[in-house]
């Protein structure tokens, strides 16, 4: 199956059905994104989805092909650790994938989780229907957090004042990103 959401109400259906699924999750929730900057609504449902005890983990980039972006993504590390969302740096080379495991609903493509993409881009995903694509997929994830350094609370607090400031900045222009 696609998904391509080539108007407004294509993207925001998609989104909602999104949501619906981190709402409805039991067991996990394998997120790989290129540009991961999500909407508050969609940061608050994989907060209550990590707080029922869903394994909820978040696979980004180190380094970017937008300099800066790392620096606004950095600015949500905290509240997802302190919410028991496990998250990820992807350090070996530059990593532009996105996929998205949500339990048995699985699917990659080109859509960014940024509010860019939900509301201008076009996009077009593959909806994975077969359990030996699923576990594919799920091998592939375990493989990238392999050549991946976990983002820890004692590495947020060791940032230093500049890269707290710089991350905050540029978290105030999310919207445009």
């Amino acid at each position: 199956l696609y998904r391509f959401n080539g108007s407004f109400k294509l993207r925001k259906d998609f989104y909602l059905r999104l949501l619906k699924k981190i709402d409805k999750s039991n067991n996990r929730i394998w997120i790989t994104n290129a540009y991961f900057l999500p909407h508050r609504s969609f940061i608050a449902a994989l907060k209550q989805a990590a707080t029922r005890g869903v394994d909820v983990r978040i696979l980004v980039p180190k380094h970017s092909d937008v300099f800066f972006y790392p620096w606004v993504v950095r600015s949500i590390y905290p509240g997802l650790i302190r919410s028991k969302i496990r998250v990820y740096e992807y350090r070996d080379s530059f990593l532009h994938a996105k996929s998205v495991m949500i339990d048995d609903f699985h699917f990659l493509g080109s859509s960014n989780l940024n509010h860019r993409s939900l509301i201008h881009d076009y996009e077009l995903d593959v909806i994975l229907t077969h359990s030996r694509s699923h576990q594919k997929m799920q091998a592939q994830f375990r493989e990238d957090l392999s050549k991946a350094t976990e983002i820890t609370v004692s590495a947020l607090k060791s940032r230093s004042a500049f890269e707290r400031i710089v991350s905050a900045y540029f978290y105030l222009l999310r919207y445009f990103l």
